[in-house]
């Protein structure tokens, strides 16, 4: 395995030197892709799921669970981490096809439970478990990987700089916190993933391989039987492809109730809205938290707010009851119990 112990910004490869194999401590000859005009850093971009979800996130969940001294919790620590993932389970939408699962079963979790921890339930978990520092640095993952995945084009751009800095700052102070075995070439590379989102202007979700992974199962559910099992899926793709319209049975679509878990918005205005109920006209009830009667999940080493993770009590005293359409919903919000309230997460994935 390759560990990387320098810290700090190192040389990025360029297209222009590459292409006259300027890199002889791996270049051996210019590559035939160049020859055909393809530019071989920059048009080959890094997969989110393997560097960030199956990459860091289980590498730094692995070192707190059964790593070195410097960075294992304590049983207490462990006893406290399955409380709060017990307490959870149950209160993710249907756009996830798991709810959180157990640590000590770590080794068998799938890069969507990787990504469901990062992004949601792992700054609940792990909070006042985790000594600030160490706290502090998974935090800092969670909020760069939540920029890099934000698709509003306009405020990703914005916070492009910040979500490179923020992850370059964890790859830096992961040798400090975990050790120096710590930072692999997953852990290296994760600083370089702001890169892809700024040359494909792009959110990560549409340049990483979790709609491949995800489209497995459809390919599995084709099988119905162990003999020939890829003539099997050959002669049931070709017969799809030979209908007119192909059923949507496969293409999931964001389920929005006036229940719990799946009553839970984000406006247009950034406020928080719980559906109360769904008329036939289409038309909303709903109670709204304007975003300034909103606290902030964590402040350090940001404040969660302008990334609308944002913690509301469980009261309401605050909500307006209004009626609006679906037109004035800009996307689907996790809601976590947290405390005396609840935690909202934007939801940036599909459904899975």
């Amino acid at each position: 395995m390759v560990v990387y112990l320098t810290k700090g910004p190192t040389e990025e490869r360029r297209d222009e030197v590459f292409s006259h194999a300027g890199y002889p401590d791996h270049q051996k000859q210019i590559s035939p892709l160049v020859r055909a005009s393809i530019l071989c850093v920059k048009q080959f971009p890094l997969d989110y799921m393997r560097l960030g979800c199956l990459g860091a996130m289980k590498r730094l969940l692995t070192y707190l669970w059964r790593g070195p001294d410097i960075c294992r919790l304590s049983k207490a620590q462990r006893e406290q981490v399955e409380k709060n993932i017990s307490q959870l389970k149950g209160a993710l939408p249907a756009e996830f096809s798991r709810q959180p699962k157990s640590m000590e079963e770590l080794d068998r979790w799938k890069a969507t439970e990787l990504r469901q921890f990062v992004l949601y339930t792992g700054p609940l978990i792990l909070k006042d478990v985790l000594p600030d520092d160490q706290y502090h640095h998974f935090l800092c993952l969670s909020v760069g990987m939540t920029v890099l995945l934000d698709e509003a084009d306009g405020k990703r751009e914005s916070y492009l700089g910040y979500g490179h800095n923020i992850l370059e700052h964890f790859v830096d102070n992961s040798v400090d916190l975990y050790g120096p075995t710590f930072p692999s070439y997953n852990i290296h590379s994760i600083e370089h993933l702001s890169d892809d989102a700024a040359n494909f202007r792009s959110s990560l979700n549409h340049i990483s391989c979790f709609p491949f992974e995800n489209h497995l199962q459809v390919i599995k559910k084709l099988v119905r039987s162990g003999k020939q099992p890829l003539v099997q899926v050959t002669k049931r793709l070709a017969e799809r492809q030979c209908t007119e319209t192909h059923a949507r049975r496969f293409q999931s679509s964001t389920k929005i109730t006036a229940k719990m878990p799946d009553n839970c918005v984000l406006l247009m205005d950034n406020a928080v809205g719980f559906i109360r109920e769904k008329k036939a006209n289409g038309t909303l009830r709903i109670d709204v938290v304007r975003e300034t009667d909103c606290d902030s999940v964590f402040e350090k080493p940001c404040n969660s707010k302008p990334f609308n993770i944002l913690f509301v009590s469980s009261d309401l005293t605050m909500a307006k009851r209004m009626l609006t359409n679906r037109g004035s919903v800009h996307k689907k919000a996790v809601c976590l119990p947290y405390k005396q309230g609840y935690a909202i997460f934007p939801q940036l994935h599909k459904p899975e």
